[in-house]
């Protein structure tokens, strides 16, 4: 369902998201129809345009009500700091790469930004749960399989960046149980360096499933800091050595995000050369 346009020079996308969701983006063209061929247009289309305005206005009340409800609920349980907006880029699409601690690592990228053009990979278990699966057709999840290859879902990821859309994904799969970064694996690195697409580091703390649960149980607010970086890009991959640089790829992208964070959440790359590097510029 969609409205592909409407006369004179307005145009209204039929865009859909990762879940088949209709987004109300609104687009204004250089249309050279008449008015009269739009109102005649109004008029042989009525119950298009009546089911087609329903659905768009359904589909955006309900994305801003879960938005303000997920805002609303996050302000009752953390006091949330984010800093960094000034580091992501105005132009062109992206991929945002965040270390992964706990449950409210997820919805952090549509609490700070006021955008829908973001997708996230989330694991396959989790469309089990309806009230996730149908969260997910509004918040652009993406349910991907991570213990073997997703094919499908990779085809689907690369189509909507294609399409300008960002992903939003942590490298390292799944979240860490020991509360601070665990290894990252390859698929981020390979999808930006196919893709060409900068790729900003956004480091997240306070987020530990360990510490926001003693916190709840206290009736305490716990405190998060989300921080983004500065963009970067990675080279395609070469022919040769794929194995070898896209675990050097992936290194990168794992020290950025160190970079950002309390010593404490280092974990694995604490003792990186290259996150030694970042610190000591």
């Amino acid at each position: 369902m969609g409205i592909h346009f409407i006369g004179s020079g307005l145009f209204i996308s039929d865009k859909m998201n990762a879940q088949g969701v209709v987004d109300c983006t609104f687009f204004n063209t250089n249309g050279a129809n008449s008015s009269l061929k739009m109102v005649t247009y109004f008029v042989t289309n009525t119950r298009f345009f009546v089911a087609a305005f329903s659905q768009l206005a359904y589909n955006c009340a309900m994305r801003n009500f879960l938005r303000w409800l997920l805002r609303f609920i996050i302000n009752l349980i953390a006091r949330v700091e984010v800093t960094g907006y000034e580091n992501l880029p105005t132009e062109g699409n992206f991929v945002i790469a965040t270390n992964h601690l706990g449950i409210l690592d997820a919805p952090m990228a549509f609490y700070a930004l006021n955008r829908w053009d973001l997708f996230i990979p989330v694991a396959k278990k989790w469309e089990e749960f309806p009230i996730l699966k149908w969260l997910g057709k509004y918040f652009n999840f993406i349910f991907i399989d991570r213990f073997n290859p997703d094919i499908k879902a990779m085809r689907k990821i690369i189509k909507l960046m294609d399409e300008g859309n960002n992903l939003v994904i942590a490298p390292e799969g799944t979240r860490s149980r020991v509360g601070s970064m665990i290894e990252g694996r390859p698929g981020v690195s390979y999808l930006a360096s196919r893709l060409g697409q900068p790729i900003v580091p956004v480091a997240l703390a306070g987020t530990e499933d360990k510490i926001f649960c003693a916190n709840l149980k206290r009736l305490r607010r716990t405190r998060i800091t989300v921080t983004a970086g500065k963009p970067f890009t990675l080279p395609p991959l070469p022919r040769e050595n794929r194995d070898e640089t896209l675990k050097q790829y992936t290194d990168e992208i794992m020290c950025q995000i160190a970079a950002l964070l309390p010593e404490k959440n280092w974990g694995v790359y604490k003792d990186h050369p290259r996150l030694k590097e970042l610190l000591a510029t």
